[in-house]
């Protein structure tokens, strides 16, 4: 009996002592503290349902206590693993420790900004809230996004129709024109907007892989995970882009190269292969976004010695809209490529500076060149336009040789000031008699440089002072025609009067030409307007109203439908050029506000009315089966509000070396800020602290390869071979991301570097580039030409130029020839 009773002891001793060795680590009973577990630091392969790419997870090797957050709002905790009893709800992305784990369960506490942790991970019980239990799928385990498995660096999603089942899947995910981030895999809570096109970092699917928690940043942070920008997205209207790697169109070359891309890898094979989906050639490049005009490079095999074929993507629209149609105001029939030609035309503004030359005019000229200068930092400042085009014809008498000159559109600013001054030195050498000017040849050569982009967005500035000399050889009609059919919409500066009565005709037929003019281009207006809110009146007054300053403007937008301006000086004064460059601003404003407002009504009615016969072109039919001989939802089609080429498109294409081709692709990388930085520090790292020389063969090849191990292990990347078997092009890659077409890089293992001639040539010439560029994108880091904003964060887009390439050689290397 009483061993019975001594071993009933014994049990009892060692259940409670079992429990109180569980609550010592959960509740603190002794020790008064938490034990955080310590993170994982081994990263694993990531499956994501769609997408047939090696992933990694979340982790790294950083280690540090283990920080989890709630993947969902309203997240409930239980009192133990597995239970029905409901402890806590956590919020979305709120942070937690863990401090248990059971199974597929993890025990938290609370994590607070403020809560610090005693010794290596410990937290002092009485600090800290105990949450309860919850299943590992319900939060996220990690604080990274998944990464590629072979170069670990982040992969890029962008927000585009992947396939078919976007037609469904986007109607649910739209809101007051934005995709909607959900705080729940479940399409519930909104938290966050997006665009399309915007760039993302994946960090989970759902557990029924239909869904993607995205966020705009590559990492998140206990402290501000609950403010980031994060959320849960279909997987059909995301898509992985890639890393850093691409290629673009050079469009700054002549010639007639061109770009194919294919369906699949078999491009190699001339007998087999099918005509390309797309075709990419001068014509059509650098139409669209950024993110439309680069490609990644997602993986490349070498077909022959002078064929690599690259696996891709491109941007595109895949939709037919050959047969949608709406009826302008006018009754006329507009096609959706009547549509699409309006709103690029609409991007786009020319401005053509029509200036009286002669000696009268000529001391006033000098003002023209600082109203340019205001005019190009306002226009740089509002961005209202995508591209802005400026040209100038000087008129006079043609007397002595001084005839009318002209300075063809052009982006090129200071150009047209140097034209200006060039011209302003010859002013005085015309002996000019004759008070009166060739005003009507000048404004019929503006309408004639114009007319080639007459569906664009047109303004004239006349600037001068005395009227048109009416034996000048150009009809009154015929110019005001011609600047009608361009649409030219016109400003009229008289910089200074006289008594003479050609000052006075100068204002007369100023304001006749701005009457009659808008009187016409208001009718052709009707021909591309679909709504009679946008502008259409009724009763329209084409007069000027003005004020006592000089500045008189059509009554745009309450009673004329076309802008206007004619300023001119009141007693005989020299008008203030200030007038000038104010009205010219709030002309520009108000042809884009016209602008916006056609457009609106366009897309609005191709969106719904005029959307009814759209289908998949034929080229993409193979990613969307079911739509092949159907026409796409119309709910999809009124939810597509978004004006870019956003269907993604797997493709592949080939580069050959030394062809016409190959001229005309670029390749280069897209970089966070963050990537942009440790590119510059891994280009530091591999150029070494000099003092290499063509015969350091060896030395170069072991300073490169150790760099190369060293980088990999940081990384903790799988090579898959030895180092001294990687290409330059594949060392390069690891180290950097970015991909290397040159031959000499891409057929060259970095072993040959020990070797002497070319091949330690091509080592040296990698650490000499990589010291140049490193310098160079130290120095340039802010500036704009490189940069571009996605997603409220900003990114690089560095071409080869400026990252290290085989294509010069140093001069030390002519010495090993």
């Amino acid at each position: 009996m009483k061993q019975k009773i001594k071993a009933g002891i014994l049990v009892l001793t060692c259940c409670i002592s079992a429990s109180l060795a569980v609550q010592a680590q959960t509740a603190g009973l002794f020790t008064k503290n938490y034990l955080v577990k310590k993170a994982p630091d081994e990263s694993k392969s990531y499956k994501l349902q769609g997408e047939d790419r090696a992933l990694n997870d979340g982790v790294t090797n950083e280690g540090g206590p283990w920080i989890v957050y709630s993947d969902r709002a309203d997240n409930p905790t239980y009192t133990r693993p597995g239970g029905e009893a409901q402890k806590k709800s956590l919020g979305f992305m709120e942070p937690c420790y863990v401090v248990s784990r059971k199974g597929d369960y993890l025990g938290l506490v609370k994590y607070t900004p403020d809560l610090k942790l005693k010794g290596a991970r410990r937290i002092q019980a009485s600090a800290a809230a105990f949450l309860g239990w919850v299943h590992k799928d319900q939060m996220l385990l990690w604080s990274n996004a998944i990464k590629d498995s072979r170069t670990r660096f982040y992969i890029k999603a962008i927000t585009a129709y992947r396939n078919e089942q976007a037609f469904s899947s986007l109607p649910q995910h739209v809101g007051n024109d934005s995709i909607l981030l959900f705080a729940t895999p479940f399409h519930k809570k909104p938290v966050g907007k997006s665009m399309m096109e915007d760039i993302f970092y994946i960090y989970k699917q759902s557990s029924n892989g239909k869904e993607y928690l995205v966020s705009a940043s590559s990492r998140i942070f206990a402290d501000s995970a609950q403010t980031a920008k994060i959320g849960w997205i279909s997987k059909d209207l995301i898509k992985i882009w890639g890393t850093r790697a691409l290629f673009f169109y050079d469009d700054s070359l002549s010639g007639k190269a061109r770009i194919s891309f294919y369906s699949d890898s078999t491009l190699g094979n001339r007998t087999n292969r099918e005509k390309p989906m797309f075709v990419l050639d001068k014509s059509n490049a650098g139409n669209g976004t950024v993110l439309e005009n680069v490609f990644p490079i997602n993986g490349s095999y070498r077909f022959n010695d002078s064929l690599q074929v690259l696996k891709t993507a491109l941007m595109t629209d895949a939709l037919d809209r050959s047969q949608n149609e709406v009826y302008s105001v006018s009754g006329k029939r507009l096609t959706y490529a009547d549509c699409q030609k309006t709103i690029a035309g609409n991007d786009k503004l020319n401005i053509v500076f029509v200036v009286d030359g002669g000696p009268d005019n000529g001391k006033y000229l000098p003002a023209l060149a600082t109203t340019l200068q205001n005019l190009e930092i306002s226009l740089n400042k509002s961005r209202q336009f995508k591209q802005v085009r400026i040209g100038s014809v000087i008129y006079k008498d043609n007397l002595k040789g001084c005839k009318t000159e002209q300075y063809p559109l052009s982006t090129d600013y200071h150009g047209l000031s140097r034209f200006w001054s060039e011209r302003q030195r010859e002013v005085f050498s015309c002996n000019d008699q004759y008070t009166t000017q060739a005003v009507f040849k000048g404004l019929s050569d503006a309408g004639r440089m114009l007319y080639p982009y007459r569906d664009e967005s047109n303004i004239v500035v006349l600037y001068g002072a005395a009227g048109a000399n009416q034996s000048a050889g150009e009809n009154w009609s015929d110019v005001v025609s011609q600047l009608s059919v361009v649409g030219a919409r016109m400003l009229i500066f008289q910089s200074h009067t006289h008594s003479d009565d050609a000052y006075n005709n100068f204002v007369i037929q100023a304001r006749d030409l701005i009457e009659q003019t808008a009187s016409n281009i208001a009718v052709y207006k009707k021909d591309k307007v679909v709504d009679y809110s946008a502008n259409i009146l009724s009763n329209v007054d084409f007069s000027l109203i003005g004020s006592d300053s000089g500045v008189f403007h059509l009554d745009y937008p309450a009673k004329s439908m076309i802008q206007g301006y004619v300023l001119y000086p009141v007693n005989r004064e020299e008008m203030q050029p200030i007038f000038l460059g104010s009205s010219m601003d709030s002309l520009i404003s108000q042809v884009y506000r016209d602008n916006k407002m056609i457009e609106d009504a366009l897309i609005r009615y191709f969106l719904t009315i005029g959307a009814k016969n759209t289908r998949v072109e034929r080229q993409y039919a193979t990613l969307y089966p079911n739509y092949t001989n159907n026409y796409v939802p119309a709910n999809f089609l009124s939810s597509n509000t978004f004006r870019t080429r956003s269907f993604f498109i797997p493709a592949w294409t080939g580069y050959k070396t030394g062809g016409r081709q190959a001229a005309h692709i670029k390749t280069g990388v897209l970089l966070s800020a963050e990537e942009y930085q440790q590119l510059t520090a891994r280009l530091v790292r591999l150029a070494g602290s000099g003092g290499y020389n063509a015969g350091d063969g060896g030395a170069i090849y072991r300073h490169i390869k150790k760099t190369v191990k060293k980088t990999a292990k940081e990384q903790n990347m799988a090579i898959g071979k030895p180092v001294s078997e990687l290409t330059i092009s594949e060392a390069l890659e690891v180290l950097t991301g970015y991909k290397s077409l040159n031959p000499t890089w891409t057929n060259q293992p970095i072993s040959g570097i020990k070797s002497s001639g070319l091949k330690a040539g091509s080592g040296l010439s990698l650490l000499t580039e990589s010291r140049a560029k490193a310098n160079w994108l130290q120095e340039n880091i802010n500036n704009g030409d490189l940069q571009f904003i996605n997603n409220g964060k900003t990114y690089y887009l560095i071409s080869e130029d400026h990252l290290p390439d085989a294509l010069t050689e140093p001069e030390t290397e002519a010495a090993m020839k």
